[in-house]
């Protein structure tokens, strides 16, 4: 997983420590039981990652949180000869999540891309289609327009994105 961005607005205080991250709960491997996973070009596997999101601070205040990240697929071709070539793909995709919530201190700036009520949390997958859809839909909200944008820009560096597997 690759992370292109993480919000969350915080109180200025000099005495606390901020740190917020996005990682997978669980073994994110399809390589189980030494068993191999053949797919022919076209053909799609499906998969469940389990991810957490947590917002950390020192007084475990709860508050909004933007994250907006993109997949990365690791795969070994089996040439012919026996020998192995390792490759990575990025995903068609980047995915965004808010979390939004109301009268948290330092949140009175805090504008969702989503329309949320308080409370409320999204998970979406944003491709080219979606940033089209999104650019209509907000377009007189000249704050979330430059949002977009910015989101639009993250999905670009991701499509574009070629990352060498580690062995």
């Amino acid at each position: 997983m690759k992370l292109y961005l993480r919000e969350m607005p915080t109180v200025p205080k000099a005495s606390w420590i901020y740190h917020s991250d996005v990682i997978l709960t669980q073994d994110n491997t399809i390589w189980k039981d030494n068993r191999s996973y053949s797919l022919k070009s076209g053909d799609a596997f499906e998969m469940v990652l389990v991810m957490e999101m947590t917002r950390y601070e020192d007084d475990n205040v709860p508050g909004p949180l933007r994250a907006v990240f993109g997949f990365l697929l690791d795969y070994i071709i089996l040439t012919p000869s026996g020998g192995i070539v390792r490759k990575a793909l990025p995903s068609d995709c980047i995915y965004l999540f808010e979390y939004k919530l109301l009268g948290h201190p330092g949140g009175e700036n805090w504008k969702e891309i989503s329309d949320l009520e308080d409370g409320e949390f999204v998970l979406r997958a944003i491709g080219h289609e979606e940033i089209a859809e999104m650019k209509k839909q907000y377009n007189n909200d000249s704050q979330k327009v430059k949002k977009i944008d910015d989101i639009e820009s993250m999905l670009h560096k991701h499509m574009l994105s070629r990352f060498t597997p580690k062995s």
